[in-house]
C-alpha cells in the first residue's frame, strides 16, 4: 500500500524526505532534479538520486535499475547523481 505523502510535494521535499529515509530517489525530472539535488547536498548529505529518461521503456528501466544496483555499492550512489542508462 502506498502512502500519500501530501497533495503536491515539490522536488526538495521529496528528496529530502527520500535523505531522511535513507533512500535513494529514483526520478524521471531532468529538468529541476538536479538543481534541487545540489540545493540539499549544501545543507546536508543524500543517499544519491537516479534519473532515467521518461521516454525509456519500463521493462528497460527496470533492467538498467537492476544492472546499476548489482554493479555499484550503495556508496558509489550517496551524494551523487546516477543517470541511467548507465
Amino acid at each position: 500500500m502506498r502512502t500519500r505523502i501530501c497533495d503536491s510535494p515539490s522536488c526538495g521535499d521529496v528528496l529530502a524526505l527520500a535523505a531522511t529515509m535513507d533512500r535513494v530517489l529514483i526520478s524521471h525530472d531532468f529538468e529541476t532534479m538536479p538543481g534541487h539535488f545540489y540545493q540539499l547536498l549544501e545543507q546536508s548529505p543524500s543517499p544519491g538520486l537516479v534519473l532515467i529518461p521518461q521516454i525509456r521503456a519500463i521493462g528497460q528501466a527496470v533492467e538498467d535499475l537492476r544492472i546499476a544496483w548489482t554493479c555499484l555499492e550503495a556508496e558509489e550512489f550517496k551524494n551523487r547523481i546516477v543517470y541511467l542508462p548507465l
